[in-house]
């Protein structure tokens, strides 16, 4: 595997921890490179900079590597992922839950813009399309 750069190290050290930045691409960018923020745009400069990272299959990698450090697996996360459907608790967080277990195993269509958004008891998609 190739080395990666302190700052891009740092990067994915920063996303895959168990801290602040974990899992925020666009906070972990800022943090490890410190962008230059008087500049207009500099935030969206910052998340496009994250996401170009985190396409690098080399970046991907080493946060796997990481996450599995931790003990983040897939078989943990299919095992929280169960134990979400199955309690009764937060009807919200179950309905997400099936919904991208669908979508993971491929059982149902779901476009990306849609959200279940729960008010009462009725269940509305939104989204721009």
């Amino acid at each position: 595997m190739t080395k990666l750069n302190t700052k891009q190290e740092l990067f994915c050290k920063l996303y895959s921890g168990p801290r602040e930045f974990f899992g925020n691409a666009t906070q972990s960018y800022i943090e490890a490179y410190k962008p230059d923020q008087k500049p207009k745009n500099w935030y969206k400069s910052a998340q496009a900079s994250a996401s170009r990272l985190l396409s690098n299959v080399i970046i991907s990698e080493r946060i796997k590597e990481l996450f599995e450090e931790l003990g983040l697996t897939d078989k943990m996360v299919d095992t929280e992922l169960a134990f979400v459907i199955i309690q009764r608790k937060d009807l919200g967080a179950k309905i997400r839950a099936i919904a991208e277990y669908n979508k993971i195993r491929q059982r149902i269509e779901i476009k990306e813009y849609e959200v279940p958004v729960i008010t009462g008891m009725q269940i509305i998609y939104e989204g721009k399309e």
